[in-house]
Order: structure tokens, then sequence, then C-alpha cells
């Protein structure tokens, strides 16, 4: 969320109530936002459009260990050990890191069966065990007319 005249940033908001508490400083850009299993840490972008890890207690943020600019986390895993990023275009390629030494491997390239008038695909949402997973496409069509005859 953001104050008024303000950047994004992440808060913390009670279910009971009461006023939300800032847990990150202003420049968190638009994005998938995924909390770690254990409720501990979220994994958002950066203004340098880096996945970034954000203690929600408190603490100094640092960078997604294997993480690259464009990336997008779509979900941890269900030990936390890891987190998959996904980069949104013709197709996302989905990148499993591990949030500890940032070693990652390619686990497939989300792409539409038809990609006509695709602009891009994204965001993707995986399940924790990795076995299931979302995504939306934003796609494009349009129709030509031929008109003959016309005065």
């Amino acid at each position: 969320g953001r104050e008024a005249g303000r950047g994004f940033r992440l808060y913390l908001q009670s279910i009971a109530g009461g006023e939300p508490a800032p847990i990150t400083s202003e420049g968190i850009l638009l994005s998938t936002i995924s909390v770690s299993p254990d409720g501990s840490v979220a994994a958002a972008n950066w203004k340098d459009g880096r996945p970034w890890l954000f203690p929600i207690a408190g603490g100094e943020p640092r960078p997604l260990p294997g993480g690259l600019p464009g990336e997008f986390a779509g979900a941890w895993t269900g030990d936390g050990n890891a987190v998959y990023l996904y980069r949104m275009g013709m197709e996302a390629p989905l990148r499993l890191v591990n949030v500890r030494d940032g070693k990652a491997e390619t686990i497939r390239t989300m792409r539409p069966s038809d990609p006509t008038g695709v602009m891009w695909v994204g965001p993707v949402v995986m399940a924790a065990d990795g076995r299931s997973y979302a995504y939306d496409y934003f796609r494009v069509l349009s129709g030509l007319y031929v008109v003959s005859g016309l005065r």
C-alpha cells in the first residue's frame, strides 16, 4: 500500500484491526508479493527491479540470491528453502531459486497453447509442492475487413 503522496511499501495488518504497520521503506514495485511459509520473510520487488527478501519482524532487507532484474516471486516452496521466480513476456520462464545460496534451475516455461496475439504471460503462481500452477496472459486480437464497392 501507500500513503497519499508517498511511495509503495509493505505493511503488516492485524486481522483484529488497528493501524497497519509499515515493514519496508518506500520503493516496493507493484508486483507479486510472496510470504514465506513460516511468515518471517516476504519476497517482493524493490525499486531496482530485482526480487528482495524483507524480514517481516524488522531488520535489513537483502537481495534474493540468484534473483534477476525483472523477475517476480510466484511462491515459496513448502519448506521455505526456495522461491519460484518468473519473468513476464511472450513466454514466462519459471525458475526455482534457493534463498540461501542462489542456486537456480529452470523448471518450465509458461506459454499458452495458442500464442496468437499474446502480448505477455504472467503473473505465475505456484503451489508450495511445485506440482500445480496457474498463470494468466494478455492477448490482443483484432479483425481486418475488406470492403469493396463503396462510393
